[in-house]
């Protein structure tokens, strides 16, 4: 990417994460600083210094590698106050609208949607965008969802495979303090669902929890676990019904994964093909009581489920579906 596309690009992520668009030993910490323009008291390992801006990114001072490659961090907060999102979901998906919103600019030249790299820890949203062309490693976008805000990480230049590590005591340390200030659920906790009614006893992860339309159906609890594999959104819905019959029609997974034995063994999956973070699409049903239906859609931030996700998606299902049967009693 020239330089001016590059400085083009951090502008754009600056604009977007101004409008809420946008478990690793550390090191000895050498000091505690205050991000500007943050919540976050972030404690810096030995090799890492704050320090006045040398490369153009989104903020004036940056968090420095004192090696080689001198990386520069730079560090920005949301206001969580998103207009773009708040007329479909009370939920700020920062990091999904800013992502979005970045790779499709200038026809998709800018920036390009990558899986998180393993030098980011797990806390992070599961995709970075890249600035274009990719093999110059101009820099490279984290994204910490915070529940009412979001934190948009910059690195500039993206690193080389082997300089990664160098990164994650620093990028750890940023998520910890987020983590202190955020309004997510992290397991074990209570996960409140508005519409449903119902408290959720989460065992894992890092959760938020809000309301969306969806069509003809009206207001729904929207659930959104943030980081790990993948993002993953739960839209869950008490109906009339039997599960058979309203997984009949689609494209069909017979004993998929995600789902204990308490569920129909049948999901439904759509690939999202031009949707770039909610990739696919999930449709799964546990009957409640005769002819009552829990009928739960997911979004899914990757082209299929792995393995390792399974279970702690099978148990997140249990555990929300386990408590709409116990309110039923």
């Amino acid at each position: 990417m020239k330089w001016t596309n590059l400085k083009l690009f951090s502008h754009l992520v600056l604009a977007l994460a101004a409008f809420g668009l946008s478990t690793y030993p550390l090191s000895i910490a050498a000091q505690v600083v205050q991000l500007e323009g943050t919540t976050l008291s972030v404690a810096l390992p030995a090799d890492w210094e704050l320090v006045p801006a040398k490369v153009y990114g989104i903020s004036s001072k940056v968090i420095r590698y004192k090696g080689e490659p001198h990386f520069e961090i730079s560090v920005k907060q949301s206001s969580g106050n998103n207009p773009f999102a708040t007329v479909v979901t009370s939920l700020p998906f920062e990091c999904d609208v800013m992502f979005g919103v970045l790779q499709g600019a200038n026809n998709g030249n800018m920036g390009v949607l990558l899986p998180r790299p393993d030098y980011i820890p797990q806390d992070y949203y599961a995709r970075v965008l890249a600035a274009q062309p990719v093999e110059k490693r101009g820099a490279i976008f984290a994204c910490l969802y915070l529940g009412s805000s979001n934190i948009t990480v910059s690195v500039q230049p993206a690193p080389a495979p082997n300089d990664g590590t160098k990164l994650t005591p620093l990028l750890q340390s940023i998520a910890d303090s987020g983590r202190r200030n955020s309004t997510l659920i992290y397991g074990p906790g209570i996960l409140p669902l508005q519409k449903l009614n119902v408290s959720v006893n989460i065992s894992s992860g890092a959760w938020g929890a809000g309301k969306i339309t969806m069509g003809a159906v009206g207001e729904v609890d929207q659930i959104l676990r943030t980081g790990g594999a993948a993002e993953l959104k739960i839209m869950p819905v008490i109906t009339d019904g039997v599960c058979s019959a309203v997984l009949k029609s689609g494209l069909q997974k017979k004993d998929p994964p995600y789902l204990s034995a308490k569920w129909e063994p049948i999901a439904l999956e759509q690939l999202r093909e031009k949707d770039p973070t909610n990739r696919l699409g999930l449709t799964v049903c546990r009957q409640s009581r005769q002819t009552k239906i829990l009928l739960v859609i997911m979004m899914y931030g990757a082209d299929q489920v792995p393995a390792s996700d399974a279970p702690l998606i099978a148990k997140a299902l249990d555990e929300i579906a386990d408590a709409v049967v116990k309110s039923q009693k």
